[in-house]
């Protein structure tokens, strides 16, 4: 805890910390009611790009999501902008360029909270360091 009460008075030492690969794990309600796997990974670039991997696991199928965009960080409020996206679904070999940009479902911007060196959470989810 003496950790996340240091990085409030330095929002800039946030910035430092978030660069790198992170990912995180989740089972997801689907609206049939069965369980979606979903596993998620950042890559935040110092020069404020990103790239993003959203892979889903369904009953049925799977597919992933690829995008690209920018970051901040600002006030303790981490902002991705989606810029590009492309999805690759179950069974094509070619990526599609269309589909939802992926995001989270409240939205580009959300409070982030640095647990440790390697572990922040921010929209309800935990991302731990690759």
């Amino acid at each position: 805890m003496i950790f996340a009460q240091i990085l409030k008075p330095a929002l800039h030492f946030s910035f430092d910390l978030i660069v790198g690969t992170w990912s995180s794990d989740a089972n997801v309600p689907s609206y049939n009611g069965s369980i979606t796997k979903l596993r998620v990974v950042f890559r935040f670039l110092e020069n404020g790009q990103f790239t993003s991997d959203w892979a889903y696991a369904f009953n049925n199928g799977s597919t992933e999501i690829l995008g690209q965009g920018t970051w901040t960080i600002q006030d303790g409020v981490l902002t991705m902008q989606v810029a590009r996206c492309q999805s690759h679904p179950d069974g094509y070999n070619a990526p599609v360029d269309y589909g939802p940009a992926p995001q989270f479902d409240d939205g580009p911007s959300g409070a982030i909270t640095f647990v440790d060196q390697n572990t922040f959470s921010t929209h309800g989810w935990t991302f731990i360091r690759n």
